[in-house]
């Protein structure tokens, strides 16, 4: 469809990659295949400021479980109306390995560098918890975004860390590395030996040479 028809119909679906979005109801799906930040769709909206309903479906593509995941709509600089707005809300999560959500940012200014010049824009992240996604596994969440400039949809998981020891644990450590102590001091101690001018003899017995 020509790009001067599409911007008067209704409707009209847009194209990013694996991403697909529909005017006044956004749904974007996405096959994440690296445990970093991927753009997983785009809102090209501009217009007067309005809320838009938006269905995110993510599925885990990598080979390590998700045990969050950060989503990002940030502006596509430079903006042109003002005043520029990108706030989330009515977060669902629904039927989900996620359970829970914190909105991190709503309307927080970013800034960047467009044609060597600086640029102000505005960004909301929603951060989900609660759950995991196992590898092959999928997600969804609907969410209401109100904006009046296009802006960029990136996707994060995340994989915590192994968990630290218990205390119980880290006391037998810190026990078997007193026991390490003398034997430490022992090498040391026999390695200045091995370093002093004594006889050959002596030096020879003392460095387990004979």
């Amino acid at each position: 469809m020509p790009k001067l028809l599409a911007s008067f119909v209704l409707g009209t679906v847009l194209f990013l990659g694996n991403v697909n979005a529909v005017v006044d109801s956004i749904t974007i799906k996405y096959m994440q295949t690296k445990l970093e930040e991927e753009k997983i769709g785009v809102v090209d909206y501009s217009g007067v400021a309005k809320t838009e309903m938006i269905t995110i479906t993510v599925t885990n593509s990598t080979a390590k479980p998700w045990d969050d995941y950060d989503i990002l709509f940030r502006n596509i600089l430079p903006v042109k109306n003002a005043p520029n707005v990108v706030t989330i809300s009515d977060v669902m999560v629904g039927k989900n390995p996620f359970t829970d959500f914190s909105i991190v940012e709503n309307d927080f200014d970013f800034f960047e560098k467009v044609n060597g010049k600086e640029k102000i824009g505005k960004e909301a992240l929603l951060l989900l918890i609660g759950g995991t996604v196992p590898a092959g596994g999928t997600f969804t969440v609907t969410l209401d975004l109100t904006l009046d400039n296009p802006v960029n949809v990136f996707g994060t998981p995340n994989v915590n860390p192994k968990p630290v020891p218990e205390p119980s644990g880290l006391l037998f450590l810190g026990t078997g590395m007193l026991g390490l102590i003398p034997v430490i001091r022992r090498k040391l101690r026999s390695r200045s030996i091995c370093q002093k001018p004594y006889s050959a003899i002596a030096s020879h017995h003392r460095c387990g040479l004979g």
